[in-house]
């Protein structure tokens, strides 16, 4: 009965001056606080958000088909766009599995082109359709060298519908000019799906081998290495141009199929038990490579959860430390102010205040941590995942707040409390002195 309110509201206004009056030894303890819990919460943030964001990207997606090599590269070449593809693949093969009875969509990928170091990608209308990709601008491509790009390179290029560009051959950094006469010309611009497509330049695949094999002729190649193309370059000086359908199994012909190559399929199953047979049959009985997605996306974090996992053991060690030097600080600071606390009394202060007076001060120091650590923790990952991924248009998702952060915060405070047990045990007994 003795604890009222304006007790605890003139102990609460002493805590704060006594915790400016020592502002050094309490920012110390503050800062240790706030960097084990910001470090915990981008550890764990980073773990949640990346793995969202690289599930998020795969969905719809069974398995990607490609040239034999690595497989986490294949993957993150084909469906994140952000590693060099392992290879072409002979559009034969791929035709052939595309016609798979197990096979619901097998969706072509051709690369070799970029612009400003987005990528070109050789692709019909089921890619879109896999990734619920929708037009803010414009129309879909309906011939060769036409293009829809994606929200971030009509943001980042300046380009807009009815523009025209000419790409470079190969993909990032090492580029070098194409010297022909085609441009691509701007047909259509997406809506920002958060997905790999927002920095793509979508086209017909057909575009991709007209522009390559126009290249091939004007520069003519090595007669040794490439002897059946000198056979047939005259017939394809005088070809048609290619035609195009919304799906590119639609519209090959018998030359296309036995000469042409394609970089990737990405392909969805028409039943879950297909994963179980087609893969290893890719593997053995083609000279193309079949990943799961969802197989090397968990492989992956399987491996980088043993360097998380270290980072969090260091971030609680931190937090740990913290906790000792929040005890050691306030049970040191409750022993040098045992002459103040006794004037206390003697001024008519109550025993029982003066110990809500040191757990006050112990809990405020306890919570800007945790408030300063958490904002820490925010800001730290959204700079990481900006910078990881390029700007803020794509940054990775922000997760909200769930019980992680309810633990985080109840063992925060619980740190705290266990730290002010013995400092407010001592200054109540010390004050007993006094009656």
């Amino acid at each position: 009965a003795s604890i009222t309110h304006a007790n605890i509201s003139k102990s609460c206004r002493l805590a704060l001056k006594n915790l400016l009056h020592r502002r050094i030894s309490t920012a110390f303890v503050m800062i240790l606080i706030a960097l084990g819990v910001g470090m915990i919460y981008i550890v764990h943030d980073a773990e949640v958000s990346s793995r969202s964001y690289f599930t998020h990207q795969i969905e719809g997606v069974d398995m990607v088909v490609g040239a034999k090599g690595s497989p986490l590269q294949l993957l993150l070449s084909s469906v994140y766009q952000i590693d060099a593809p392992t290879g072409n693949i002979p559009l034969e093969e791929a035709y052939t599995l595309s016609q798979n009875q197990m096979i619901r969509e097998a969706i072509p990928l051709a690369y070799g082109d970029s612009y400003r170091q987005f990528r070109i990608v050789g692709t019909d209308e089921s890619y879109a359709k896999m990734f619920a990709l929708s037009l803010a601008d414009g129309v879909w491509y309906e011939s060769p060298l036409e293009v829809v790009i994606g929200s971030k390179v009509a943001l980042e290029t300046g380009l807009e519908i009815g523009d025209t560009f000419e790409g470079n051959h190969g993909l990032g950094e090492a580029t070098t000019a194409h010297n022909h006469e085609f441009h691509y010309r701007v047909v259509g611009i997406l809506n920002t799906s958060g997905k790999a497509a927002d920095g793509l330049i979508l086209t017909p695949v057909q575009s991709v081998w007209e522009v390559h094999h126009q290249e091939e002729r004007q520069n003519g190649e090595d007669h040794d290495q490439h002897h059946d193309h000198h056979e047939h370059s005259d017939a394809d000086a005088k070809s048609e141009p290619p035609t195009y359908s919304s799906h590119l199994w639609n519209e090959l012909t018998y030359e296309d199929i036995h000469t042409r190559e394609l970089t990737a399929l990405l392909v969805s199953f028409k039943n879950r038990w297909s994963v179980l047979q087609l893969p290893r049959k890719i593997q053995t009985e083609t000279t193309m490579m079949a990943v799961l997605p969802a197989v090397e996306i968990n492989k992956m974090f399987e491996f980088l959860g043993i360097g998380l996992q270290l980072f969090e053991m260091l971030a609680w060690l931190i937090l740990a430390l913290a906790s000792a030097t929040l005890f050691v600080f306030f049970y040191t600071l409750a022993r040098e102010r045992r002459n103040e606390m006794l004037l206390l009394r003697l001024m008519g202060m109550k025993r029982s205040n003066l110990s809500i007076l040191v757990l006050l001060e112990t809990l405020g120091v306890t919570l800007l941590g945790y408030l300063c650590g958490y904002v820490l923790g925010f800001i730290g990952w959204r700079g990481i995942s900006m910078w990881m991924v390029g700007d803020m248009l794509n940054a990775l998702p922000s997760r909200p707040f769930d019980s992680f952060d309810l633990a985080i915060f109840v063992s925060v405070v619980l740190m705290g409390a266990v730290g002010a047990i013995l400092p407010a045990r001592s200054v109540y007994y010390t004050s007993s002195a006094v009656i």
